[in-house]
């Protein structure tokens, strides 16, 4: 939590909390900062958040809106169109988006009508920061108010304040990693969106996973290289998981790629599980000798674990932070390395008082 409590500071800037909103813990480094906005007389509630992403090319107002919009459309199922205004908050720029519509999210297999999208687009001279609210029409109208005055409170910490260290992405721990760069356009979880295996529908399909508040089990009997792990148990590590068949000539010609992963990065708080389909199970201990597999491997002998984690494909990738959170699901393989370090460089979770 905070140490103040009434107040959200971030990159240099700081102001007031409105009073009803609910502080609850980031979900991802790029999360600045994360409140909950209770709606009213029985309205489902809405969200705030301050995000804070890497420079990167090409990464323009005019790309980042065109991105939003997207997330949107009207009741007829057609295009949005954004507003677009400006105020001042401590003297610095800040541009005001609002949408409104069914929000789609970075895909459509899911959706919620009758939301509102504001977006304070505040740049200062420790970056650009990103303050959204986001919910059902009524609960973002009836705080509208709230989140304009935060905007408009916004004043600099001052320097030689012992309190001056500003909120931004958690500093790469001294770890000798390297941070990946992020190209294009972002999912809500901070991931480059071409990172994402597959099409349009596969995430569609795949975005009810993301949804989840915690992540479908790993739970088997038979495991090679490892006790029976658990991903509740895990909380603090990254984990890779690797769902792969002993009859999949890709997964077979994959397992250097994972030998090498798990050796490079177990010390690092890398976790690699490979999940065998049932099919082919039995042969699953030849093939962990055979080709020298040395991160943990088990049996999805009922093919539960499959159904699940909606696994379409061999081999599939997801990756788990160090919250528990699957934040990448069905990861392109050649992106995996990159996601891996984008993770590991996360802080790991604080355990609530």
């Amino acid at each position: 939590p905070p140490e103040d409590p009434d107040a959200i500071t971030f990159l240099g800037l700081t102001t007031g909390r409105p009073a009803t909103w609910i502080w609850e813990p980031r979900q991802s480094a790029m999360r600045l900062a994360n409140y909950i906005v209770p709606g009213r007389d029985g309205a489902d509630q809405a969200q705030f958040v301050i995000f804070h992403f890497p420079e990167q090319s090409g990464s323009t107002f005019d790309v980042n809106l065109a991105r939003w919009a997207r997330q949107f459309r009207s009741p007829d199922a057609g295009p949005v169109h954004p507003e677009v205004s400006r105020l001042e908050g401590a003297g610095l720029p800040i541009r005001i988006v609002e949408l409104s519509g069914e929000y789609m999210g970075m895909g459509s297999g899911w959706h919620k009508p009758d939301h509102r999208f504001l977006m304070g687009v505040i740049t200062t001279p420790q970056g650009t920061g990103y303050a959204r609210l986001l919910g059902p029409d009524t609960t973002v109208e009836a705080n509208r108010g709230n989140w304009l005055e935060l905007l408009r409170g916004l004043r600099s910490v001052p320097p030689e304040d012992p309190d001056a260290a500003f909120l931004s992405a958690d500093p790469e721990p001294e770890t000798g990693l390297s941070a990946p760069t992020l190209r294009g356009d972002l999912d809500d979880r901070g991931i480059p969106v071409a990172w994402h295996e597959g099409r349009d529908d596969r995430d569609e399909a795949l975005e009810p996973l993301h949804e989840l508040s915690v992540p479908p089990t790993i739970a088997s009997s038979t495991w090679i290289n490892a006790t029976a792990m658990d991903l509740e148990g895990l909380r603090g590590k990254v984990v890779l998981i690797d769902f792969w068949a002993t009859w999949c000539s890709p997964c077979i010609r994959s397992i250097p790629t994972m030998n090498a992963l798990h050796d490079e990065y177990a010390e690092h708080g890398l976790v690699v599980i490979g999940v065998c389909h049932q099919r082919g199970v039995d042969r699953m201990p030849g093939v962990v000798e055979e080709k020298g597999i040395t991160y943990a491997v088990c049996a999805d002998a009922e093919g539960a674990m499959t159904a699940a984690w909606k696994v379409d494909s061999f081999p599939d990738y997801y990756l788990l932070d160090r919250a528990g959170r699957l934040r990448i699901a069905d990861c392109r393989s050649d992106a995996i390395e990159d996601a891996i370090r984008l993770l590991l460089l996360e802080a790991a979770p604080t355990a609530e008082p």
